[in-house]
């Protein structure tokens, strides 16, 4: 399943996509530059296919970040890509 909205994410609203077949999530370049998460470039760049049949990618991960949704606290993983 994939859902694509709005939340807060530290205190900020944020876009992010969601797959349940994976193990990432991803927010647009934008919304990555003011949050004070660090992130690490990746050695290759990350291959997205997308519902539209357009393809992106990507060389920035967040690790260890913290969605809180409805008083549930999810680790997710973060991919800054135009979405």
């Amino acid at each position: 399943t994939v859902v694509i909205g709005t939340f807060l994410f530290n205190c900020l609203y944020a876009t992010i996509l969601f797959d349940s077949g994976t193990a990432k999530s991803f927010i647009i370049p934008k919304f990555r530059q003011i949050l004070s998460h660090m992130y690490r470039k990746l050695d290759e760049h990350y291959l997205v296919e997308m519902s539209s049949s357009e393809s992106g990618s990507t060389q920035e991960i967040l690790e260890n970040c913290l969605l809180t949704l409805n008083n549930h606290t999810f680790h997710i993983i973060l991919m800054s890509m135009t979405i």
